[in-house]
């Protein structure tokens, strides 16, 4: 039976018994009311977990029924059924603004088929397909533009509220809206591996772990529940027995002490705290793998940053290019595009269009690519090697001390020198600010550098943090191995989520940036930044701090609340009456002061 409609029609029976005074109608009113909470305590009992809210409930309203005071027993399940009613619309109201948040998924995918369109399942659509978007729509399934330019909205992905104008062989994300021209995409993900699906069970799977907030709460239940029982017990014992008390008087006493004493506040609205902040981060662009990730933010003092891509832009330039004597400048430039060629790394490929002369791929044997240093091969009998100074020290080639800032890229042939290029990478816009701010918070800063020492300590200085520096994918590992797991003083690492996932998975919390689309993020993080932009990363322990405080807001209400109450009723007259509505109104204040947390202004 739907619980509201459940609700009115226990509220009539009981009207009507108070009217007629009919003994049956409280009786059937109290069945309708809390058939429910004594079905629970019973098979609570069986799974061997007696002292729980059902069990007080059902305790002091049969109780009540045994001093006949049944207007009060039946009263006490009726407002415990609407307190519990309101705070179930109450968490429903917050996932709904989480589900219509995350309500990204187009219901159908326009596909191009034989020269017409058909609507089809997303999950019908297979890799390489074109589909069509028009203004308006949701864009099902993550692609490249092969026709047309369009502004996009990308705010339920990024919590950016600016559009962005995406062209011909840009990526889209599904979950973006097309605002004003229609696109052509070529799908590069099924739905099953899409943005939006991941994000859906990002939210969907956010409450399956519980905080150590949470687990205090049940632990304090645990022990909570029977020691009031237990006091429950002596109230009426006591005086009856040793001080010859009237047994209804305390009795009904003990009764109102068990109602009173009931936690629902905490157990209701300490995860519901917990999962709105969950929800504040996914509306800001910031996807937060589950609720006790988002506790554990407030705990970490110390956050550990890869360099590339994550302080800085990413997108490398060649600054200047050095010769030595007997070389030209086009000589360095295609000896290093013919190592750099078959390599994946960014820096590789700009190395790789830095000449114009053409190379015989054919021609390129024995290329080994070391992590961390360079490339080495042979090209038309030549032994080429291009590299930072690891590589050329492991080669046993002699390198001259360079001063310059940026990446230095030395190029040898031979195993002899014959000059190098300088790359450098620009700093973000919000780097800067992110930093200045979470330093404001109290949190230590270091950046995590394969790059020269000199390099890095130029750039440390002017974004005042800490750093370490010419470091190996390996030795990023073991620093945050070497650092995390301390407690109350955890370690987090922000990176790119691709070639940082070994490091974001060592650390107490993995942050990955901009890397949705990146299955190694998905897997190797604990949050996922939506974008490129650090101040989200400022914005997350706003949102973790502000929902551990409402956490703790809520517990000591809960709890002060309770023992006053709890006082009044030893020591003073109060009814039922009085005790339920203390109760309810103390859940509901709770679960109202979590839901500010959906409101949290960034």
């Amino acid at each position: 039976m739907n619980k509201v409609i459940r609700l009115v029609i226990g509220t009539i029976c009981y009207i009507g018994a108070l009217i007629f005074s009919y003994f049956p109608l409280y009786i059937l009113s109290y069945i309708i009311l809390a058939y429910d909470v004594l079905w629970k305590a019973i098979t609570n009992i069986f799974k061997g977990e007696i002292f729980d809210e059902n069990f007080l409930m059902s305790i002091a309203t049969i109780g009540a029924f045994a001093i006949q005071e049944y207007q009060e027993a039946v009263a006490v399940m009726l407002f415990y059924q609407i307190g519990e009613t309101l705070s179930d619309l109450a968490v429903d109201r917050s996932k709904d603004k989480i589900a219509t948040l995350m309500d990204l998924q187009s219901p159908v995918a326009r596909v191009l088929r034989n020269n017409s369109q058909v609507e089809v399942n997303p999950q019908e659509v297979a890799l390489d397909e074109k589909i069509l978007v028009e203004p308006g729509e949701k864009v099902p399934l993550d692609g490249i533009i092969i026709e047309g330019s369009s502004d996009i909205d990308t705010k339920s992905l990024t919590g950016e509220s600016l559009p962005i104008t995406l062209k011909e062989k840009k990526t889209i994300l599904s979950g973006s809206i097309v605002l004003n021209h229609p696109l052509t995409i070529q799908v590069t993900k099924t739905l099953e591996n899409s943005t939006v699906t991941k994000m859906l069970d990002f939210i969907k799977h956010a409450n399956q772990h519980k905080t150590s907030t949470e687990k205090f709460i049940t632990k304090f239940a645990k022990v909570y529940t029977p020691i009031i029982c237990l006091f429950a017990f002596l109230l009426c014992f006591i005086p009856v027995v040793f001080f010859e008390g009237n047994f209804d008087f305390w009795l009904y006493k003990s009764l109102v002490f068990l109602v009173i004493s009931c936690p629902c506040a905490l157990v209701i609205s300490i995860p519901l705290s917990f999962f709105s902040g969950v929800g504040r981060a996914s509306q800001a662009g910031i996807l937060v793998k589950n609720t006790e990730v988002l506790e554990n933010i407030t705990k970490v003092k110390t956050i550990l940053y890869d360099k590339t891509g994550t302080l800085t832009q990413g997108k490398f330039i060649i600054d200047t290019i050095h010769s030595l004597p007997g070389y030209r400048s086009d000589d360095v430039c295609f000896y290093t595009k013919v190592a750099e060629m078959h390599s994946h790394h960014p820096i590789s490929q700009l190395l790789a269009t830095s000449s114009t002369k053409s190379v015989r791929k054919g021609a390129i044997k024995q290329v080994e690519e070391i992590s961390g240093m360079g490339v080495t091969c042979s090209y038309q009998g030549k032994s080429i090697a291009a590299g930072n100074h690891k590589l050329m020290q492991n080669l046993k080639i002699k390198i001259p001390k360079v001063e310059e800032l940026g990446t230095i890229v030395f190029v040898a042939v031979d195993q002899k020198l014959i000059g190098y290029i300088v790359i450098v990478d620009g700093l973000k816009k919000t780097t800067k600010e992110s930093l200045t701010l979470l330093r404001k918070k109290g949190i230590n800063q270091i950046m995590l550098t394969g790059d020269r020492n000199l390099y890095a300590k130029i750039l440390a200085q002017e974004l005042e943090i800490d750093y370490q520096a010419e470091l190996l994918p390996l030795d990023k590992v073991k620093i945050v191995e070497s650092m995390a797991h301390q407690d109350d003083n955890l370690v987090a690492f922000v990176g790119d989520g691709l070639n940082d996932a070994p490091a974001l998975v060592a650390s107490d919390v993995g942050i990955s940036m901009g890397s949705i689309g990146s299955d190694a993020a998905i897997e190797a993080s604990d949050v996922v930044l939506m974008n490129d932009d650090l101040l989200k990363l400022n914005d997350l322990f706003t949102i973790s701090s502000y929902t551990k405080r409402k956490a703790i807001q809520n517990i000591v209400l809960a709890l002060t609340v309770k023992f006053i109450i709890l006082l009044l009723g030893v020591f003073s007259t109060i009814s039922i009456w009085l005790a339920v509505f203390a109760d309810v109104g103390v859940s509901l204040l709770a679960i109202l002061n979590s839901l500010l947390i959906l409101r949290i202004k960034l």
